[in-house]
């Protein structure tokens, strides 16, 4: 049987994970490093699963890519757990990919500089990636970490470049970057932990090269989540939170690549108003713009949904 974390230790935790009173992850320079049993009991998942992540990464590939439908906590486990991986909070960088992101931002491109007369020039500059893989040769005893948050809304082939190459063989196949010219390769001590909503796009769409060279680690819609979440909350609704994404997780189905997942029901002291403008401002605009040609399921979904908020509240 697998251990479970213990959810009754939470609130005993908030001030080393870095959660908020409603759920969410808040940024602190000072973060302290986590172990698994504290990254397991704040994302209510088996120690094992996080052991198992932990394990993936260290013996094979020293990537993943966290996919799964929106409200799963996905960028709130990637950070949790590169706070277990990283040596320090100072090790670890966040990427916030989208359209505009590109190569020059990530890797190494030109960027134009006014000098003192007012003379425009252009300077090499490295990116984000390139600055981490730096810092991870300089201290070869020390472990760091780069969460990709939303990483499937830039052009990933055109982001990565040659990463590509030197993700898979690392260390001793360093290749020539195009700007500067110089040398580079990913040392072994630097992890790369990535996001993917999959109601944006499917995991099977991106570039086949690139999905070989990153683990996959689903995160889907759990009610056992949702249920340890409410049980170490006395304040919560766990009848009405529970009641409300059954219905939804039923009508759309689990296994829905945009199946709504358990964070938008963690709310503290849900009552019915919460649960309305839940419903009313994120959770219907969005199965409306997937159903867009299922109007009679949705209005029938609302009816619903409102009467289980009237009767539960």
């Amino acid at each position: 049987m697998m251990r479970r974390a213990r959810p009754e230790n939470l609130l005993s935790l908030l001030d080393a994970t870095g959660e908020s009173s409603n759920g969410m992850p808040v940024s602190s320079s000072t973060e302290a490093k986590m172990t698994a049993e504290q990254v397991a009991t704040a994302c209510y998942l088996p120690v094992e699963q996080i052991d198992e992540w932990v394990s993936a990464l260290t013996t094979g590939m020293r990537q993943a890519v966290f996919h799964g439908p929106p409200g799963t906590g996905k960028t709130y486990i990637a950070r949790l757990l590169a706070r277990h991986m990283a040596s320090s909070s100072q090790h670890i960088e966040l990427a916030q990919f989208h359209p505009a992101y590109s190569y020059e931002d990530f890797v190494e491109g030109l960027r134009p500089e006014v000098g003192a007369e007012g003379a425009l020039s252009y300077r090499v500059r490295p990116g984000v990636f390139s600055q981490l893989c730096e810092r991870a040769q300089q201290a070869p005893d020390q472990t760091f970490v780069l969460v990709i948050d939303e990483m499937n809304r830039a052009d990933l082939a055109a982001v990565f470049g040659e990463l590509m190459f030197l993700l898979e063989y690392r260390g001793d196949s360093p290749v020539t970057l195009p700007y500067s010219q110089r040398r580079m390769s990913v040392p072994q001590n630097l992890f790369v932990l990535g996001t993917m909503n999959t109601a944006d796009r499917s995991l099977a769409l991106l570039d086949f090269a690139l999905r070989r060279r990153f683990h996959a680690f689903p995160v889907l819609p759990s009610e056992a989540v949702l249920s340890s979440w409410a049980d170490a909350r006395p304040s919560a609704n766990k009848d009405l939170a529970l009641g409300l994404f059954r219905l939804i997780r039923d009508r759309v189905g689990l296994d829905v690549p945009v199946s709504p997942g358990h964070s938008y029901w963690m709310a503290e002291g849900l009552d019915a108003a919460t649960a309305e403008r839940i419903w009313s401002y994120q959770l219907r605009p969005y199965l409306a713009e997937h159903w867009f040609d299922r109007p009679r399921e949705l209005e029938q979904l609302d009816t619903d949904v409102r009467a289980l908020i009237a009767e539960r509240a």
